[in-house]
């Protein structure tokens, strides 16, 4: 526990406010992807589908000044220079504040009339305050994060007028660890930005380019057999990236990618090989585990034991394609930017602060697939916590398996 305490407080600000201001912008950068309605009843969105259409039309339109303000906030937290709180009054608090009041408004204008879908709205309460509170409240977890974000944000933006905190963001500074040339941190921050920000722009320019490609093809030579046009589009954005991250490392850019891209030991690939194997294989086996327990508690003499084939699929050869955007992926990070982020923060201190920006890089594409079933309508029978815990921990554990690989096979190469 103490060398888990003392790690933490190397991966922590000194200044608890702004791992708060973090948590803030956190907050406020995810919003867009979280759900922005009641939860109601399929058939009574069917039955007002066009005001509910209307309403998850401005309700993303209206979280877009909030997902720039929790972009801007990430960009002023390690960027120096003067005039933070500025920049926080005018490019974070002021378009989130703009955002949330308008959703605020739309929504309890909406809510007051008797063809709006909103079960879970109290209808009969009086309309006063308390009223208005509990139906906004009733949007959802985008509204409860949206809230706490602002309240974070403001709370940090006080301390800064009073001079009490300071950006950028900095760390407990390690006496071995060699800190790189700061133009070169300035452009690998630059990257991490962009590529936590602009992901999703880069993806639809990339599958604009691509669908336009695909039909000229199409129509100058009828051709027809392509590629999965999810798994090229994000290869050509991931290579795009890795681009940029050749960019941001500067002149060792080819130096870097010659030897990272050698062929590793055996046992490492071995490794490399065995553990998405078995991560993959983990639910299945988890799945006929409990199975078999029931049917040798209860169903031994009455049914035949479940089939342990039956609980795993083949693997598919599409997802090869897939390969190509992981493998310009681990370029761009993995490649690029490990040994920089070692080289400033020492080594488990530097891979775990990288596995936390490349996580950040999958707000935006991960979540959204992934939290579907959060942000449905859809009545699970377990409580959405536990459904968000359920993706959350392999994650959380796979980048604990990932740090630990990492930090062996780097001390095992130096």
């Amino acid at each position: 526990m103490r060398s888990l305490a003392a790690f933490l407080r190397l991966v922590t600000p000194p200044d608890p406010y702004q791992a708060l201001f973090l948590f803030g912008a956190f907050c406020l950068f995810i919003s867009p992807q979280l759900r922005c309605f009641p939860i109601v009843p399929e058939y009574a969105i069917a039955a007002n589908l066009s005001v509910y259409q209307s309403w998850l039309r401005f309700s993303v339109s209206a979280r877009l000044p909030i997902f720039f303000s929790g972009a801007a906030a990430f960009f002023f937290c390690f960027w120096p220079g003067s005039h933070h709180l500025r920049r926080i009054l005018g490019f974070v608090l002021l378009p989130a504040f703009v955002g949330f009041i308008a959703l605020c408004y739309r929504f309890i204008y909406l809510a007051q009339r008797p063809d709006f879908p909103h079960a879970s709205v109290p209808q009969a309460a009086p309309h006063n305050e308390a009223w208005a509170i509990s139906t906004v409240w009733s949007l959802g977890p985008a509204v409860h994060v949206i809230f706490v974000g602002l309240v974070l944000v403001l709370v940090f933006a006080l301390r800064l007028a009073l001079r009490v905190s300071s950006l950028p963001v900095c760390l407990t500074p390690l006496g071995h660890a060699v800190p790189d040339h700061e133009a070169v941190w300035q452009h690998i921050l630059v990257f991490v930005w962009i590529s936590i920000v602009c992901i999703s722009a880069i993806n639809g320019v990339t599958s604009a380019l691509l669908w336009g490609f695909y039909s000229l093809i199409t129509r100058l030579l009828h051709f027809r057999s392509f590629p999965p046009q999810l798994a090229l589009i994000i290869a050509a954005s991931t290579a795009c990236l890795a681009a940029i991250a050749a960019w941001a490392v500067g002149e060792r850019r080819w130096t870097d990618l010659r030897r990272f891209t050698r062929l590793p030991e055996i046992k490492f690939m071995l490794l490399g090989a065995v553990f998405p194997i078995a991560i993959q294989m983990m639910p299945g086996f988890v799945a006929y585990l409990a199975d078999r327990i029931h049917w040798a508690a209860y169903e031994f003499s009455t049914l035949a034991p479940p089939d342990f084939v039956s609980y795993f699929d083949s693997p598919k050869l599409v997802y090869l394609w897939y390969l190509i955007g992981a493998s310009f992926e681990e370029i761009a990070w993995r490649g690029y930017l490990q040994p920089h982020f070692i080289q400033r923060f020492g080594l488990q201190r530097g891979i775990f602060l990288l596995g936390v920006a490349w996580s950040a890089f999958h707000f935006e594409g991960g979540l959204p697939e992934d939290g579907r079933r959060l942000r449905g309508f859809s009545h699970s029978r377990f409580p959405p916590q536990l459904l968000h815990c359920y993706e959350l921990c392999p994650r959380l554990a796979c980048i604990a398996i990932g740090i630990n690989l990492a930090c062996s096979a780097h001390a095992r190469a130096k």
